[in-house]
């Protein structure tokens, strides 16, 4: 299954953006999201969809947002999304 990430562009104050990590994982037994691996786009790409995900498990997105040095940013507030397959009988 797939999942689209859509987010708003960063308000770098210095102007010296490179890119975004788009951040894909899990949540432990408590509901605490860990992410196991992310995704590094351009500073002007403001999607990701992210494909083949597991079935029937909530997935976990994060972004954040890095420049030159590179400084990262805090991760932006995690959304969730379960995936589910749907079958069609005829």
């Amino acid at each position: 299954m797939d999942a689209l990430v859509l987010w708003d562009a960063s308000s770098d104050p210095e102007g010296d953006l490179v890119g975004y990590n788009v951040w894909r994982g899990y949540a432990d037994p408590f509901g605490i999201p860990y992410y196991v691996a992310f995704v590094t786009v351009g500073p002007t790409t403001l999607q990701y969809q992210f494909t083949g995900l597991d079935d029937f498990k909530d997935h976990h997105f994060a972004i954040s947002s890095f420049d030159e040095v590179p400084n990262e940013s805090a991760l932006s507030t995690d959304i969730t999304k379960r995936v589910s397959h749907r079958l069609t009988l005829r």
